[in-house]
């Protein structure tokens, strides 16, 4: 049997080689298209990759003469799972340190929100933030500046993010106060980056517990509405 192990590691170098080859296929194609590409790994689907870009999560063939941008459901389990949504939901997981948070006394869903304190109806959402507990609805804000991460909103932005308290921060500065510029270790183009990725195009996006992002404002009682009957 002494032929046993180096046949293993001959099937796993030409493996690696396989993966190698198509990974490098597809950084080829897609960077030729303008696309800066994070990340790339297997997908549930045989023969195709699960390409993380700045532009968003993509499913890309091995040879990268096709890519698909757009919900793709994992029905494995019974129910259908949209599959890019939750690798996304990962991603914003991994920010949830530097989330704005207004927490539910008696929660019964988080739901997690790109926002922008120049924004209109962003700015009557959160002026709704005690009818949205009161309901049993925690809001966790990401910084989404429309202008983008290089503007003076983005700076304003940025300086709410690194103060001691955050949220009597937030607060005034949705009201127009804005803090007197401050840096820190908090970087904004990461959250503004995820927004990208999750294809967030306005504020507020709310992410819901299922992974799907629905655009746009939705008084409390509609919110509840919504989470309710996507938890049946």
């Amino acid at each position: 049997m002494s032929f046993i192990r180096p046949l293993c590691i001959a099937v796993s170098l030409l493996c690696l080689s396989h993966t190698a080859v198509a990974n490098e296929a597809i950084e080829k194609k897609l960077g030729g298209l303008g696309m800066t590409i994070n990340k790339i790994e297997d997908s549930p689907i045989k023969g195709l990759k699960t390409v993380t870009t700045e532009q968003g999560v993509m499913i890309a063939s091995e040879d990268g003469n096709y890519l698909f941008h757009g919900d793709l459901y994992d029905l494995t389990s019974g129910q259908p799972v949209n599959y890019i949504a939750k690798r996304l939901v990962g991603e914003v997981a991994k920010l949830s340190d530097q989330m704005i948070t207004y927490r539910a006394k008696n929660e019964k869903f988080a739901i997690t929100v790109f926002t922008d304190i120049t924004c209109p109806y962003c700015q009557k959402m959160h002026q709704q933030m005690n009818e949205y507990n009161d309901l049993g609805i925690t809001i966790s804000y990401l910084a989404f500046p429309r202008q983008g991460p290089l503007s003076e909103n983005a700076a304003n932005m940025q300086s709410v993010w690194c103060m001691a308290d955050k949220n009597t921060a937030f607060d005034k500065a949705d009201k127009g106060e804005i803090p007197a510029p401050a840096t820190c270790d908090f970087d904004i183009r990461d959250h503004y980056k995820l927004g990208n990725q999750m294809g967030v195009t306005g504020t507020p996006a709310i992410l819901v517990p299922s992974g799907d992002l629905v655009p746009g404002y939705l008084p409390p009682k509609e919110m509840l509405a919504m989470l309710e009957k996507q938890a049946l």
